[in-house]
């Protein structure tokens, strides 16, 4: 494993008055990590995870990147579906409202070979604030911390966004799920049961900010 990094800080004390003091501390945090040696060519995460492993690990990497399908779109016709690698419906009616992946390996027939990284658990940069103030004999401070830009497996999602329960609730976003009406829909097509491996493509992972 090569880690290298670098870390930055600064900070502010003083008295305002004779029995008043402040302070202001800020700190920030960037890193990189490559895995230089495996005694497997490929470790995969904790496979008992609901929806199987979600990360990898492979040399020349980051450590344990999250691992899965791309999606390239949804399927609004079955001509498209036709047009598109084998993606294993039984009919191109099947693949109507259903993502559409990106044939990684252009064998055109999607399969687990297709699976790549399509997201990184590591941030651009960790960040920290920490303010003090005191008045004669109190006092008192606040921390902050957080991350950014990295990416996150949205656990919630699988329940809330896809019938992984057939009666579970539902998301208000699934009112933007695929239709002949809506083709430009954020979902794809609502169904009684997960369809397609939806649950293990990019659309289930989120990146930005993170406030601790």
């Amino acid at each position: 494993m090569k880690i290298l990094g670098v870390d930055f800080s600064l900070g502010y004390h003083s008295r305002a008055a004779s029995d008043f003091t402040y302070g202001i501390n800020l700190n920030i945090s960037h890193y990189k990590n490559e895995v230089t040696d495996l005694i497997s060519e490929f470790q995969s995460g904790d496979t008992s995870f609901r929806g199987g492993a979600i990360t990898r690990t492979s040399v020349g990497q980051p450590l344990s990147y999250f691992y899965g399908r791309r999606v390239v779109g949804i399927f609004a016709s079955e001509s498209e579906v036709s047009g598109a690698a084998d993606q294993g419906f039984a009919s191109p009616a099947d693949g109507v409202g259903r993502f559409q992946y990106a044939d990684v390996d252009n064998n055109g027939v999607i399969n687990d070979e297709d699976r790549t990284i399509i997201g990184s658990p590591h941030p651009d940069f960790t960040y920290g604030l920490n303010l003090t103030a005191g008045y004669k004999g109190f006092d008192m401070s606040a921390f902050f911390s957080g991350s950014q830009g990295n990416d996150i497996y949205n656990y919630q999602k699988v329940f809330t966004d896809f019938p992984l329960f057939f009666d579970g609730n539902r998301s208000t976003r699934v009112l933007d799920s695929f239709t002949p009406d809506n083709p430009n829909a954020s979902l794809p097509a609502l169904s009684a049961t997960i369809r397609n491996s939806e649950t293990k493509s990019k659309f289930i992972f989120c990146r930005g900010w993170f406030l601790l």
